[in-house]
């Protein structure tokens, strides 16, 4: 059935038709494709629901975990002409042969996949992000402790800040030493099956492979003479190079080269975020962007920073310093080394940490005090 829908996606793309335009062009032809996609639909899942089959189901057929390269080679058991569940018998060579037909079809390929490797239906499993009651009776149970636990991203260098886009919670920078990397995240939020199950992570990525070679038939190979920002590592877009660090679902979106970011805080409306250097200077970011917003404070002249915050309403924003200096700057008119509308010594020492009391205007501040004892 998928193997049909895609043919006749083919034909009205040969016809000069964009699948978009194709209700109005031609209601009818898009009333048969909406019910072979529900026919679809129903077909999966009758399938899916019985769960794969036994580990005898076709002999000499399993996934080979240790095949480097493509996702779609950990499967190619499957492509061999004897790996069939049907008899060797005369009477099933025309099944066999649409057997082997259809398991070559790359449309048909995540139904096999998924059919024959994927993992059996847990009915006790629990979604670690929905809510339950708990109750603390002064022990943990073995369930709680086996709860799964998504890595975002793993780094050989200290992560010394992050943040989340307020505004759509799908993006996420981490700041090591060097740089200011910026991720997607929305696979790990929406729970997805390919999180429990290995099968459906290799489907996702043969589906990301095939799109990536659809592009076009041909490989550019640029040496770094010729590249015209040096080496792939220096460039801000780069998707490939930090794959090996990142947790499963998680895609590099960008880099920005900046040196000892030590506070990062995300506007609450806007898509923007805050940055302060141990060298004092504090930037302002868009998600998604490579260049930055503004800088409200230039680096070499203030003290380091130890705490940025917007407020909530997100029209101010605030810097504390190792000075014990509290700045506020308007978030709307903040520009090149604008300077702040309001600048006070909360403590004589570094200003630890402080935070918005529910509005703009009234701020609570800390410090930590080491006494000196005989």
């Amino acid at each position: 059935m998928k193997v049909f829908i895609k043919k006749i996606q083919d034909f009205v793309n040969i016809s000069g038709i964009e699948l978009q335009d194709l209700p109005v062009l031609s209601p009818l032809s898009h009333e048969v494709l909406r019910t072979f996609n529900r026919w679809l639909e129903i077909a999966l899942e009758i399938l899916l629901s019985k769960g794969p089959p036994g580990e005898d189901y076709i002999p000499g057929c399993f996934s080979n975990s240790g095949v480097p390269g493509l996702s779609i080679h950990r499967y190619r058991t499957l492509l061999s002409k004897d790996n069939t569940p049907f008899s060797a018998s005369f009477a099933a060579g025309p099944v066999r042969r649409l057997w082997n037909f259809l398991v070559r079809q790359d449309e048909a390929q995540d139904v096999f996949i998924k059919a024959i490797f994927g993992k059996k239906n847990d009915n006790n499993f629990r979604n670690p992000f929905e809510t339950h009651d708990l109750v603390d009776n002064g022990s943990v149970s073995g369930k709680d402790i086996n709860e799964p636990i998504r890595i975002i991203h793993k780094d050989h260098e200290s992560i010394l800040a992050f943040c989340l886009n307020s505004s759509s919670s799908s993006t996420i920078a981490v700041a090591n030493p060097r740089e200011v990397q910026e991720f997607n995240i929305s696979l790990l939020l929406e729970s997805p099956n390919w999180f429990e199950d290995e099968c459906d992570y290799d489907l996702l990525n043969i589906s990301k492979e095939n799109d990536v070679g659809s592009n076009t038939g041909f490989l550019m190979i640029q040496s770094s003479e010729q590249s015209p920002h040096g080496s792939s590592q220096e460039s801000g877009f780069n998707f490939n190079t930090n794959s090996s660090q990142s947790g499963r679902g998680t895609d590099l979106i960008l880099k920005h080269k900046i040196d000892n970011v030590k506070r990062m805080s995300s506007h609450p409306l806007l898509p923007l975020y805050l940055t302060g250097g141990q060298d004092g200077s504090v930037q302002i970011w868009e998600w998604g962007h490579q260049q930055v917003v503004c800088t409200p404070r230039a680096s070499g002249t203030f003290a380091k920073v130890t705490r940025c915050r917007f407020s909530e309403q997100g029209n101010k924003f605030g810097i504390g310093d190792g000075d014990g200096n509290l700045s506020l700057w308007q978030a709307g008119i903040a520009s090149q080394n604008n300077k702040s509308f309001f600048t006070y010594q909360c403590h004589n020492k570094t200003l630890s940490d402080f935070v918005f009391l529910g509005s703009c205007s009234l701020l609570a501040t800390g410090k930590i005090y080491a006494y000196l004892l005989k």
